[in-house]
């Protein structure tokens, strides 16, 4: 067996790539998924090969690695990174090293392009390879859960796949303050509210600007789940937004979220608008990531639990930026598995 490592040919391979992802993952990689994904991507650089390495045993491709180019944004400064995901090796060439030699290729690529650091979710099977090239362990993901329904959680179907569910594109809902407002398309001001909540904060944090949640969340083609962003505003002043997502089973989801400093009472309000649109659209539960230690007490006191995953978050710069150290902002809406 000699395998041979280089760049996705998008115009003889992609049916491959498509077919190895079903393989490795049971999911369809549609065409229309596989755009957004990889072509539409605001950030991409790589508009030749959408940077996906392959492993190919003749004509065969065996492997894949992706990276999803992307900013990340630390003391006022912007730094040039990139997300892997989608890797994926074909199980009758598992345990050859093929892992290793795409993760190898890949940083290769974006030392090249000057990309400063690579960042990214492995599940407990990939975990000790990332490691083992040199990331670091940042934190594992916790799951926060609430019961909404639990009658509909009880008789929810785990492997079933419902389409998404029809959702007003705008709605107001009750708020102690301001107004909270559902919207299909994110506020321009989030990019001012990002800016000025991350310039002075200790925390990196990927790109939230105006654009980039659009692409991901508001032209995401996703058949299963719908996506809705929640806007506070107190007068005309945008305090914090989320973006909510409710799956046809039922289950939804505090995708992502940004308050002002990171207030606790504005996460407060923005959380308990949250619940009020989910219950009215009779969500059989609520999940979002208990990764915010300024925000996990408002999570507790209404009832959200923590329940571990099989996932961690890891990072690797690869020039000498000043990110080693500091701690990343993480909500549901930075992992890789959309």
């Amino acid at each position: 067996m000699a395998i041979a490592y280089g760049k996705l040919d998008l115009i003889r391979d992609r049916q491959k790539h498509h077919d190895l992802f079903l393989e490795v993952f049971g999911k369809d990689m549609t065409a229309e998924l596989f755009a957004w994904k990889y072509q539409d991507n605001p950030c991409q650089v790589d508009h030749e090969s959408c940077l996906i390495f392959v492993a190919k045993d003749g004509d065969r491709l065996v492997g894949a690695r992706s990276l999803f180019p992307g900013r990340v944004f630390y003391r006022g400064a912007w730094y040039d990174g990139a997300q892997a995901g989608d890797t994926m090796v074909h199980p009758d060439y598992r345990g050859k090293g093929i892992f290793t030699a795409l993760l190898n290729v890949s940083l290769e690529e974006l030392k090249a392009r000057g990309l400063n650091v690579l960042y990214n979710f492995p599940n407990q099977n990939s975990l000790p390879g990332n490691l083992r090239q040199g990331a670091t362990k940042r934190t594992d993901i916790v799951n926060a859960v609430k019961i909404l329904n639990p009658l509909r959680a009880a008789k929810r179907e785990t492997r079933m796949r419902y389409p998404a569910p029809a959702l007003p594109e705008r709605a107001s809902l009750p708020a102690a303050r301001g107004s909270l407002t559902i919207d299909m398309e994110a506020d321009p001001q989030v990019d001012q509210l990002f800016v000025q909540t991350f310039a002075d904060a200790e925390m990196v944090a990927q790109d939230r600007s105006c654009r980039q949640l659009n692409w991901r969340f508001r032209r995401y083609p996703n058949p299963y789940k719908t996506y809705r962003f929640l806007h506070l505003r107190h007068g005309d002043r945008l305090m914090g937004y989320a973006v909510l997502s409710l799956s046809g089973n039922g289950v939804g989801e505090l995708t992502d979220y940004l308050v002002r400093a990171h207030d606790r009472q504005l996460f407060t309000e923005i959380l308990q608008g949250s619940l009020a649109w989910f219950r009215l659209h009779k969500a059989s539960h609520l999940k979002t990531w208990y990764t915010q230690p300024q925000h996990r007490f408002a999570l507790l006191s209404r009832g959200f639990l923590p329940k571990p995953t099989k996932i961690a978050f890891v990072t690797r710069c690869l020039a000498p930026v000043p990110l080693e150290e500091a701690p990343w902002y993480l909500t549901m809406g930075d992992t890789d598995t959309f």
